[in-house]
């Protein structure tokens, strides 16, 4: 099974409002990983850990919204930081 119908699967299960919850949840973890790794100057142990489980329940939430939708606001993002970082 791919990640995408994984996920799919997950989110199917628990529901949008348990998954955002989720997502608090592991958005603190992944700060409190992101504290640490500041700290010490590099990366801890569980950093990836925690940083798969956001981008896992993010892709759930996002795919749910509109991943088309998502990825179009991503790019204008970056267009818009890339402008940012030439006129610096």
């Amino acid at each position: 099974m791919t990640l995408m119908k994984m996920n799919s699967a997950i989110f199917n299960y628990y529901g949008l409002w348990h998954q955002i919850d989720k997502l608090r949840e592991e958005l603190n973890e992944l700060l409190d990983e992101v504290n640490l790794s500041i700290d010490n100057n590099k990366l801890t142990k569980n950093f990836p850990s925690e940083l798969a489980d956001v981008r896992n329940l993010c892709d759930q939430i996002a795919e749910h919204i509109s991943l088309y939708k998502i990825k179009t606001i991503q790019h204008e993002k970056c267009e818009r930081q890339l402008k940012r970082m030439e006129a610096e």
